[in-house]
């Protein structure tokens, strides 16, 4: 089965964008269990963050609890991995996206999708792990 990791941006576009957008496809996607979910203690850490931060609360309203379950949600049909901070940061420009190389070399996932062209979509390939937009790898797992 697919493999994949998805950027922070990926899975908080998927709750605050409508139904349509590629983000919210790819999530539903996985809820239909066309590939594993990919994650490490950090990746789950940043995206519970960024959905507490006020301004993305505001766009999706969830109560902390929601976010919680949520998360929890995403872990029924994932793979976790402890990924080794190997990466320099020097690689994405951005020592916040570190993580997700780190998870790629510690996981061998087939991907990493993402919606950030400034920092990691540039790379194209970590390792095994190709890196690819949500519209990309929606081709890929029709």
């Amino acid at each position: 089965m697919i493999r994949a990791i998805l950027d922070t941006n990926v899975v908080v576009q998927s709750v605050i964008s409508s139904p349509p957008a590629a983000s919210a496809r790819v999530l539903d996607a996985y809820y239909s269990r066309r590939f594993r979910f990919v994650y490490s203690p950090s990746t789950l850490d940043e995206l519970i963050d960024v959905l507490l931060l006020p301004p993305i609360r505001a766009r999706h309203g969830l109560s902390d609890d929601e976010v919680l379950e949520f998360a929890a949600s995403l872990l029924v049909s994932a793979d976790r991995y402890d990924a080794v901070e190997a990466v320099p940061a020097s690689l994405t420009r951005d020592i916040t996206d570190s993580k997700f190389l780190d998870l790629a070399e510690a996981s061998d996932a087939d991907y990493l999708v993402t919606n950030d062209r400034r920092h990691l979509l540039g790379l194209k390939r970590h390792h095994r792990t190709e890196i690819i937009t949500p519209a990309e790898f929606l081709r890929r797992l029709a």
